[in-house]
């Protein structure tokens, strides 16, 4: 382990970057910039960043008061300003074979002209304890029908199944379980098709 680790460091030390950025902020991210010959390393400075990762850089950024969630941060540190609302958006470019399987399978089990919901109530083993309980997502499920006449489909991951279902089955058939997905963008397109999207801070819901 040793020796993996000093490979690690003098594969680290062999860069040499013009600019180091260090978005996370944490003592860990400090030393890797430390670590790579960079000319210029620029991270967060004392009190907007964790532990003492202020110490491993050379120019300390103050992140502006009005960039409060991490990617106003982030967004702020890359480009030295932040204005609300300017953050351009990524797009997840989902092959279009992808959304026509979606938007089929979507047709043989509800109704979508009337508004579709797509819920996730699943998360990694890590992030379990982010999760609602599946029988609050089947009543926000029925609540949402009484209130628009819109469609659930929960859709679900490996292992999550069963979670699913209980969503659903909590719903007064409101819901239904959405079918399996192969991929993150196969589950990426029947998200595409839904006019709302409930989830826990999960991959699903970024």
């Amino acid at each position: 382990l040793v020796l993996l680790l000093l490979k690690y460091v003098r594969r680290l030390r062999a860069e040499r970057d013009d600019l180091v950025l260090d978005f996370q902020g944490n003592l860990k991210c400090g030393f890797h910039s430390l670590r790579v010959r960079g000319k210029r390393t620029v991270g967060f400075a004392r009190g907007h960043c964790k532990a003492a990762a202020h110490i491993f850089y050379g120019k300390k950024f103050v992140p502006p008061p009005q960039a409060v969630h991490r990617v106003e941060k982030a967004f702020s540190l890359a480009f030295g300003s932040f204005e609300k609302g300017k953050i351009p958006r990524p797009g997840l470019q989902i092959p279009d074979e992808i959304l026509r399987r979606a938007a089929t399978s979507i047709r043989e089990i509800v109704d979508p002209t009337e508004g579709l919901v797509i819920m996730h109530p699943g998360t990694s083993v890590f992030g379990a304890f982010k999760r609602w309980p599946a029988e609050r997502f089947g009543l926000l499920a029925r609540r949402l029908h009484e209130a628009t006449g819109a469609h659930t489909l929960i859709t679900w991951g490996p292992g999550e199944r069963k979670l699913a279902e209980r969503a659903a089955g909590s719903s007064e058939e409101t819901a239904l379980v959405a079918p399996a997905t192969g991929s993150i963008l196969e589950l990426a397109g029947l998200i595409g098709h839904g006019t709302l999207f409930v989830a826990a801070d999960s991959g699903p819901l970024h």
